[in-house]
C-alpha cells in the first residue's frame, strides 16, 4: 500500500510539474532579408507567414554575414572569433579553426535537463556532429548539387548513396530526416523533451529547384529587380517592417570575389554588376529573371517542407509546447562562381548539370531595403529574419518586436525557456562569460535588450552598433574617380540641404551612457557630382577652420572615452582635412591611427581602430574620408 501511495505521489507530482519545452530551431541559409511574405515578398511561404501571423517577427535580428560563423555563434553564444571560427589578425581562425574544449554546444547544457538533440541538414561546424552533443543527425556535406546525397553522413558515418539517385531533393531530404527523428522521439521518448536543428542549404547556390516549383515563377521576374526592390519596400511599409527610404543601388558592387574563368563558363547573358534592367539585352534579362525564379522556387520548396516538419509536431502532439526559431545564417549572395561538378550551358537551368548563383542584382533586391550582400556587414550583409513561434509560451499574435538582436542570443534564450542554468565550468575549465543575451523578454513584449554593443568582422569588413548608431569599415578599395563610401554612421534623424548646388545629408542622434557621459554622434554625406559618401563621429566636439593660401582646412576634434564590454578602451584624436568651399569632409574612428595623403589633387584621410576583448581578441577596425576638389 505505502509503495502504491509513493507511486501515486509520484505521478501527480509529474502532471503537477511544468513540461519543459521543446525547440525546434530552423536555419536558412543565404535567404535575403526580405524572402518571405512575412517580410514583404512575393514568394509563397505560407507556412512561415503562418507562424509570424501567430508569434513575433523580429527587424533587426543580426548574423555574422557568413555561414561558418554565424552557426558557430548561434549554436554556443559565443561571437566567432572568440571560439576560433572566424579569422583575426594574427590569430587564424576562420573556417578551418576549431573551438576551444570550453567552447560546447547548446545540446551539451540542455543533455542533464534531459533533453534529446537532434541536427538534420547543413553543419560547418568544426568536429564531429555527435561529439556536440546530438543523439542523432544526417550531415548534409553535398552543397554543391542539391539532387545528389554523394558524400552526406547520417550519424557521422557515410551514406550509401543507390546508383539512382531519382527523386532525391536535398531540401526534401532534410525534412524527411527531422520527420523521421520526430516519430522516434514520439515513439521511443515522448517523457524527454528535445531540441531539434534544422538548418537546411537552401536557397544557397547552386541554383537547383524542382521543375514545377521553377514554373511557378518563371515570368515572375521579368520586370527586373528594381522593380522588385520597389514593390517589396512598399510592402515592408505597409507591415511595419520599416520606415526607411530605400537604398540606393550601388552600380560598382559586385561579387565579393572576383572568379574571371566563371564569367566564360556562364556566358554572355550572366553580370555580375546590378546595371540597369532596360540596359540588359533580352536574352540577359530572361537569363536573370530564371534565376531569380529558381532562387523563389527555392524558398518555396523550403517553406512546403517545413510545412511537413509543423505537421509532424501537430502529429505527435508537440506543437503546442515547442518553441519554433526561424533565422538565416546572412543575407543574399551576390557571389558568382562554377564549382563543384561545373556547369552545362546547354542544359536546363536549376537542373543538377547547371552552376548557377543569384548574382548582385536579385541578390540586392532579396535583401531589401538594406545595402550590400553575404560577406559584407552592412545591413544587406548581416540582417535577417528571425520569426519566434510558442503557443503555449508567447501570447503575442502578429507582433513586431524592434530590439536589436544577434544568433549569439540564441542560446541564453534557449536555456532560459528550457528552466537550464549554464555551467561555470567544463570538466574542470572555466566557461569564459558569453555575449549573448536572453531574448525571452523581447518575446513577451516589444521592450529593448541592452547591451554595451554589438560588432562584426569579417574579412576585412567591420561594424559596431552602440544603440542607435552604426560605424561600418569595409575593404574596398577607394577609386578616385568614383569615391566610394566607406564609414557610415546611422543615427536618429535626417535631414538634406543644399549649398552651392550640392546636396548635403546630416545625420544626428545621440547615445546616453554610463557616469554620466553623454555620447553625441554626427554623421554627414555629401554628394558632389556622382555622390561620394563622408561620416563624422564625434564626442566633445570642436571645430576650427583656418586658411593656407587659397585652400581651407578644417580640425575636427574628437575625444571618446568609454569602458564597456570586453573592458575596452577606446580614444580618438585630432584630424586636419583639406576642403574647399568650406565644407566639412573628415572621418574620426578609434584610437588616433591615422594618415593623411594627396592623389591627383585628392584628400584621403585614413582613420583606424582597435579593440582588445577576451579570449585574446582583437578587433580591428578602419574608416576612410574622401575630399575630392
Amino acid at each position: 500500500m505505502r509503495s502504491l501511495f509513493a507511486l501515486l505521489f509520484a505521478t501527480l507530482t509529474a502532471l503537477a510539474a511544468p513540461q519543459r519545452p521543446n525547440v525546434v530551431l530552423i536555419l536558412a541559409d543565404d535567404l535575403g532579408y526580405s524572402d518571405l511574405g512575412c517580410y514583404g515578398s512575393e514568394i509563397a511561404t505560407p507556412h512561415l507567414d503562418g507562424l509570424a501571423q501567430n508569434g513575433v517577427r523580429f527587424t533587426q535580428f543580426y548574423n555574422t554575414a557568413r555561414c561558418w560563423p554565424s552557426r558557430g555563434a548561434l549554436l554556443t553564444g559565443y561571437y566567432a572569433q572568440q571560439i576560433h571560427r572566424d579569422a583575426l589578425p594574427g590569430l587564424g581562425g576562420g573556417g578551418k579553426g576549431g573551438r576551444q574544449s570550453w567552447a560546447r554546444l547548446l545540446p551539451d547544457f540542455l543533455k542533464p535537463a534531459g533533453y534529446r538533440s537532434y541536427h538534420s541538414g547543413k553543419w560547418h561546424i568544426d568536429g564531429p556532429v555527435l561529439a556536440g552533443g546530438f543523439d542523432r543527425s544526417l550531415d548534409m556535406r553535398n552543397q554543391g548539387n542539391f539532387f545528389s546525397a554523394k558524400g552526406n553522413s547520417i550519424d557521422d558515418l557515410p551514406i550509401k548513396v543507390p546508383a539512382d539517385e531519382k527523386g532525391y531533393y536535398a531540401t526534401i531530404a532534410t525534412a524527411d530526416h527531422a520527420i523521421d527523428c520526430l516519430k522516434d522521439h514520439a515513439a521511443n521518448h515522448a517523457d524527454k523533451p528535445f531540441f531539434h536543428y534544422v538548418p537546411f542549404i537552401a536557397p544557397h547556390f547552386p541554383l537547383h529547384a524542382l521543375p514545377e516549383d521553377i514554373a511557378k515563377y518563371r515570368d515572375k521576374y521579368l520586370a527586373g529587380w528594381e522593380a522588385l526592390r520597389t514593390a517589396r519596400h512598399a510592402r515592408q511599409k505597409e507591415l511595419g517592417l520599416t520606415n526607411t527610404t530605400l537604398s540606393a543601388v550601388e552600380p560598382e558592387v559586385g561579387p565579393p570575389y572576383a572568379f574571371p574563368t566563371a564569367m566564360e563558363k556562364l556566358g554572355p547573358n550572366e553580370v555580375n554588376r546590378p546595371l540597369p534592367w532596360d540596359s540588359l539585352t533580352a536574352e540577359q534579362r530572361r537569363f536573370q529573371a530564371t534565376k531569380m525564379a529558381i532562387h523563389a522556387a527555392m524558398v518555396d520548396r523550403m517553406d512546403a517542407e517545413i510545412g511537413r516538419i509543423i505537421a509532424q509536431l501537430k502529429a505527435m502532439g508537440a506543437y503546442e509546447n515547442t518553441l519554433i526559431l526561424f533565422a538565416s545564417d546572412n543575407g543574399a549572395s551576390a557571389e558568382i562562381m562554377v564549382r563543384d561538378g561545373g556547369h552545362d550551358p546547354q542544359a536546363e537551368m536549376g537542373s543538377a548539370a547547371t552552376y548557377l548563383c543569384l548574382g548582385p542584382g536579385f541578390s540586392g533586391a532579396a535583401n531589401t531595403p538594406h545595402r550590400r550582400h553575404k560577406t559584407w556587414v552592412h545591413e544587406g550583409g548581416i540582417s535577417t529574419p528571425l520569426i519566434a513561434h510558442w503557443p503555449a509560451g508567447l501570447a503575442a499574435k502578429g507582433e513586431l518586436r524592434r530590439t536589436p538582436a544577434h544568433v549569439i542570443d540564441v542560446v541564453p534564450t534557449v536555456l532560459e525557456v528550457a528552466g537550464v542554468t549554464k555551467p561555470t565550468d567544463w570538466k574542470g575549465q572555466p566557461i569564459p562569460a558569453a555575449p549573448g543575451k536572453s531574448l525571452v523578454a523581447a518575446l513577451k513584449s516589444d521592450v529593448t535588450i541592452e547591451r554595451p554593443s554589438l560588432w562584426w568582422l569579417h574579412e576585412e569588413n567591420k561594424a559596431i552598433r552602440v544603440g542607435d548608431f552604426k560605424l561600418v569599415a569595409d575593404s574596398v578599395a577607394v577609386g578616385v574617380a568614383q569615391a566610394v563610401a566607406i564609414a557610415v554612421v546611422s543615427g536618429i534623424g535626417i535631414d538634406t540641404v543644399y549649398v552651392c548646388g550640392v546636396r548635403i545629408v546630416v545625420a544626428r542622434g545621440f547615445i546616453e551612457a554610463s557616469f554620466n557621459f553623454k555620447f553625441v554622434a554626427y554623421s554627414v554625406a555629401i554628394g558632389i557630382g556622382d555622390a561620394v559618401s563622408f561620416a563624422i563621429i564625434t564626442c566633445i566636439r570642436e571645430d576650427t577652420a583656418y586658411e593656407v593660401g587659397d585652400e581651407v582646412w578644417i580640425d575636427v576634434v574628437a575625444r571618446f572615452c568609454a569602458d564597456a564590454s570586453f573592458d575596452f578602451k577606446c580614444v580618438t584624436d585630432t584630424i586636419s582635412v583639406r576642403v574647399y568651399e568650406a565644407f566639412t569632409v573628415a572621418v574620426v574612428s578609434i584610437c588616433c591611427i591615422r594618415a593623411l595623403r594627396i592623389v591627383r589633387g585628392v584628400c584621403i584621410v585614413v582613420a583606424g581602430a582597435f579593440f582588445r576583448a577576451t579570449c585574446d581578441l582583437k578587433f580591428i577596425a578602419c574608416a576612410i574620408a574622401i575630399s575630392i576638389t
